[in-house]
């Protein structure tokens, strides 16, 4: 007999759930426009040395995260988040990716979103999608204010992977789907059995 479950399907999730990336959506919503675009302006000299190849795109946006996060309240941006989630939910996602997920919903699948973008934000949108997730953390220190550091490392590329493996069991799966678009998603996308490559237009 086979006892295995049916079948869990992992979705990134800017540029593939969503038409945009969030993390700026995200900024503006947050601080106004003008005041994003100062903190890309304040941090020019590691956005500069990110797009020369000699910073990562993890250092560049944990400085980024820093500039913009460090010492807010959790407690209030996890309220904002979720009026950001609220206001752009339909502006931003794609209804492709919503109807795909509620399929393998509707199938008794598990469905998870693996992303890099910060917990933050991105737990509103997996709660209103009834899906599970895996992202990027950010530290909170013991008064409950944001560092803007990571806590653990950057959901993204061989990340993915990995953090999925620490949480799921694949072998427990009979069948194993992914949704990506860019070249961050491919460690995830080899686990898969069916994995689907920019798969959403709309």
């Amino acid at each position: 007999m086979n006892n295995k479950k049916h079948a869990i399907a992992f979705f990134d999730f800017d540029g593939t759930i969503t038409k945009k990336d969030t993390f700026s959506d995200f900024m503006v919503f947050l601080i106004g426009r003008w005041g994003y675009l100062t903190g890309l302006v304040l941090n020019s000299k590691i956005l500069i040395l990110y797009f020369l190849n000699f910073k990562s795109a993890s250092e560049a946006k944990e400085a980024l995260l820093r500039y913009y996060l460090k010492g807010k309240s959790a407690a209030v941006l996890c309220k904002k988040a979720d009026l950001y989630v609220e206001n752009r939910f339909k502006k931003i996602v794609r209804k492709s990716a919503i109807n795909e997920i509620n399929k393998h919903l509707h199938l008794g699948h598990d469905v998870v979103i693996v992303t890099a973008s910060p917990y933050l934000w991105t737990l509103p949108f997996a709660k209103r999608l009834k899906v599970s997730l895996i992202s990027t953390q950010i530290e909170v220190d013991k008064n409950g204010f944001y560092t803007g550091n990571f806590n653990g490392k950057n959901c993204n590329g061989h990340e993915k992977a990995v953090r999925i493996k620490c949480e799921y069991n694949l072998d427990e799966y009979r069948q194993i789907f992914s949704y990506g678009d860019s070249l961050g998603d491919g460690p995830m996308l080899e686990l898969s059995d069916f994995s689907f490559y920019k798969y959403f237009k709309t």
